[in-house]
């Protein structure tokens, strides 16, 4: 462009000065070099400005194109590169869905770019702190504004700090910018679930899974969309599925063990739930949960011990207590009462359910 602006478009006439000039500049890219002289040599300039005012660039820039291709053997990407590289010279409109020509330098400075917000991808990735993974995103995204894993990586890392509208734009760039992007789908799938919309969220995982078969964490988030509306017999479809792609997932059991204490199915929900607890004996909630199955079955002994073992992992479930203290209420009022005012007090919305006016008469 610099020469045609210094010589005028004339000179695309006079190849052999053209091409002088042309070696001259680009010295540091001779494949590109090599390139743009070729389609010197075969009219491409001269054709562009001679038949741009009567043909379309839309239809002309394709026609030279494929010339370039048949006669050189050109790969279709150098061939119209070269075209639209003249075009973009001589100030011949480019069609919109064309690519404007890369500058000597600006491939490299472009490419180096890129490596910087990969490595600040990195640093995000690898950092504990929310605050530090949303600095290093953010550099990430500036040095490379269509970094579809950055902003979904910057959602995920915004939703942890509590602001679920700027996990959803970001997860909407990250889809826009890689539509076949399934973990994003997933993601924003969570976000429109804490904001209530679960249709939204049923049709994002969906579309995780369709996109990648073998999710088998979308096919467990989709399962309890499908709980939260009812569906338990569809919710069951997807931990089954979940199951059968990952056998040793302890949330994908557990979930199905809830699934089936939704449904009565007291025994499905201890088999999944002690599988569960086999292949994660620390997490507090399985115990919880076995626990509330063993008092549905009426057993009081069960479920106590795996309230204690629930509280033992962590001493500030509320729920825990609570349920503690519903199961000892029959026999052990003093302890019962116990366990109900810890629950108020780590949690005070437990108030409501603990009736102690009268400790003979205990609500079912």
């Amino acid at each position: 462009r610099d020469i045609v602006a210094e010589y005028g478009p004339s000179i695309a006439e006079d190849v052999r000065r053209c091409e002088g000039l042309l070696r001259d500049l680009c010295a540091g890219h001779k494949t590109e070099t090599n390139i743009l002289v070729i389609a010197l040599k075969n009219r491409v300039p001269v054709d562009l400005l001679s038949a741009s005012s009567t043909v379309p660039t839309a239809v002309l820039i394709p026609r030279l194109t494929k010339h370039l291709q048949e006669s050189f053997g050109l790969a279709d990407e150098s061939a119209r590169w070269a075209v639209e590289s003249w075009a973009f010279a001589l100030g011949v409109p480019i069609p919109p869905t064309a690519f404007r020509p890369a500058l000597p330098g600006e491939e490299e400075a472009r490419q180096s770019a890129e490596a910087r917000a990969r490595q600040w991808f990195e640093r995000g990735y690898a950092a504990a702190d929310v605050d530090e993974k949303l600095r290093f995103y953010n550099e990430a995204i500036r040095l490379k504004p269509d970094y579809a894993d950055a902003f979904a990586n910057r959602g995920c890392a915004r939703h942890a700090k509590g602001d679920v509208e700027g996990a959803l734009q970001d997860y909407n760039d990250a889809i826009r910018l890689k539509p076949d992007f399934a973990d994003a789908f997933n993601c924003r799938a969570i976000a429109r679930s804490a904001k209530g919309d679960v249709e939204g969220a049923l049709w994002d995982y969906s579309e995780a899974i369709r996109l990648k078969p073998d999710f088998a964490d979308a096919l467990i988030n989709r399962g309890a969309a499908h709980l939260a509306k009812g569906h338990v017999n569809r919710a069951l479809r997807d931990y089954n599925e979940a199951i059968r792609l990952k056998p040793d997932s302890a949330y994908a059991l557990y979930s199905r063990g809830f699934a089936c204490w939704t449904k009565e199915d007291f025994e499905g929900a201890l088999r999944d739930y002690n599988e569960a607890i086999r292949l994660r004996p620390d997490y507090a909630y399985y115990f919880y949960e076995r626990g509330r199955a063993r008092s549905s079955k009426h057993d009081v002994e069960g479920a106590l011990q795996d309230f204690n073992e629930a509280i033992r992992l962590k001493p500030d479930f509320a729920d825990a207590f609570y349920r503690r203290g519903w199961e000892r209420r029959a026999r052990d009022i003093e302890g019962a009462l116990q366990d109900f005012n810890e629950a108020v007090r780590l949690k005070p919305d437990f108030a409501h359910n603990v009736i102690i006016a009268d400790t003979r008469r205990w609500p079912r």
